[in-house]
């Protein structure tokens, strides 16, 4: 449950921690596939629970989660080339003396931020919305700094349409559709390089 816990954290990351474990178990109790005396952990059981659970268990999950999209799954192909794409997004992450030192905090407003915040930079396919590959880095670190520039599919964004990013992107296998805002490829990592099944 706590990994469960971990992964939805990112997906509702404007809640508290217990209004995140809430939205998990109130779908589970609509299913009637909870028990109705359970408590809802405090905020620090569940933070003292992810420490418990440790890196591991996620980068493990992240090793062999696959590309998801069938043959017949809009959105997902363009003629045999598997639809990707790029995004970025930043997190709050605990307030410890290392994760200041690894992202730093930002700035908004001339303000530092209250928390230390980590880029995250997700590969994912554009038919099912799979996060297949991550990057991480600090919270000032540009995105195209994040991902490796060989074996990695690139949006058309305004910041990646300057002609250093498109270059070594055409050299690395993706195809580029300039009509488009997304990138449509296949690059030269073996995932993402996967053509239509069957």
């Amino acid at each position: 449950m706590v990994a469960y816990f971990v992964l939805a954290m990112t997906l509702f990351f404007d809640d508290a921690y217990e209004e995140v474990m809430r939205k998990l178990v109130d779908g589970l109790r609509f299913l009637r596939s909870w028990d109705e005396d359970w408590q809802l952990p405090t905020s620090s059981a569940l933070c003292q629970a992810r420490a418990r659970l440790g890196a591991e268990p996620i980068r493990e999950l992240a090793r062999v989660a696959r590309p998801l999209a069938g043959a017949g799954t809009p959105g997902a192909w363009l003629g045999d080339l598997r639809v990707m794409a790029i995004d970025g997004v930043q997190l709050d992450v605990p307030d410890t003396a290392d994760n200041e030192d690894a992202f730093g905090r930002g700035v908004s407003q001339g303000l530092d931020a209250p928390y230390p915040k980590v880029k995250v930079l997700g590969l994912g396919e554009c038919g099912t919305h799979a996060v297949i590959d991550a990057h991480l880095g600090g919270v000032l670190v540009d995105e195209r700094e994040l991902a490796p520039l060989a074996g990695q599919c690139r949006t058309r964004d305004a910041r990646a349409c300057r002609p250093r990013v498109l270059q070594p992107r055409i050299l690395a296998g993706g195809h580029c559709d300039r009509r488009r805002i997304a990138v449509a490829g296949a690059v030269s990592t073996e995932i993402a390089r996967s053509h239509r099944p069957g």
